[in-house]
């Protein structure tokens, strides 16, 4: 099973001293950016109108509309250089568009200005973990930790990245302090008991399982590495148990393992 690394969500950053701006950052419809053209007027500040033209790029993104959105927030740079916002918020769209080098160099630029700027570190790490660097992930998750000890998705994708390094022990202790955070977190019940299972620990990859699988009914997968796992400890009953119902949730690999090691009769 492939691993995604998650995304941290968030809510746009700034709100206009305008009413009609701060309506119109929460609809979903073609109105929110009529109104933010309206809004922008010549005699306004610099900083009045970048925040203006910033608003207008949350509006768009807010849509779905990621490459819209861009210009707004250059715009929106351009008359406020230190507005940190606008280019983490330039990072996130090239982040969505998949142009991850651009991402990173928004991401820096944010952290650049403000080296407190948290999911700043949080997104860069995603992206370089994505460009295919866990090592250099790791050490923003560790950034991102040290100033916020409680974002539970950050000891999650740093478990994923130490994972991917083979470092099992450090993935488990980072699922673990993400199971404290974030008892409803899943996957990190199931990443848990897949390092598990490579460890050797089958009874405890066994509890990891039976918590992802309490979380998440339909997980498929959890039931197929669960049965797994059963039949390591020699307990093929369950263990064909679990597959037979992984394969009725769609896993095809169980049917295979059905095959393989359960009984006809």
């Amino acid at each position: 099973m492939k691993k995604s690394i998650f995304v941290f969500n968030f809510l746009p950053f700034g709100h206009s001293a305008n009413p009609a701006l701060d309506t119109g950052l929460f609809r979903r419809d073609n109105s929110s950016i009529i109104t933010y053209q309206e809004a922008i007027r010549p005699n306004q500040s610099d900083l009045a109108k970048a925040l203006e033209y910033y608003n207008r790029g949350i509006a768009k993104r807010s849509l779905g509309r990621y490459s819209e959105a861009i210009p707004y927030y250059n715009k929106a740079i351009e008359l406020n250089p230190k507005m940190t916002k606008g280019y983490f918020n330039l990072g996130i769209s090239y982040e969505y568009l998949d142009d991850l080098e651009n991402a990173i160099l928004y991401f820096r630029k944010t952290t650049d200005l403000d080296q407190g700027f948290i999911q700043a570190y949080f997104h860069w790490g995603v992206v370089t973990y994505k460009l295919g660097n866990p090592s250099g992930a790791i050490e923003l998750y560790n950034i991102t930790i040290q100033l916020d000890p409680k974002m539970s998705l950050a000891y999650f994708n740093r478990g994923i990245a130490k994972e991917k390094l083979k470092e099992y022990k450090g993935a488990v202790e980072d699922y673990t302090r993400t199971h404290e955070l974030d008892p409803l977190n899943a996957l990190a019940y199931f990443s848990s008991g897949m390092v598990r299972n490579v460890l050797g620990d089958h009874r405890g990859a066994i509890f990891e399982f039976d918590k992802a699988i309490e979380i998440n009914p339909k997980n498929h997968w959890a039931y197929h590495h669960r049965g797994i796992s059963k039949s390591k400890v020699g307990d093929i009953t369950e263990a064909c148990m679990d597959w037979t119902r992984a394969g009725e949730l769609g896993s095809k690999i169980s049917y295979e393992m059905i095959k393989s090691h359960c009984n006809s009769s």
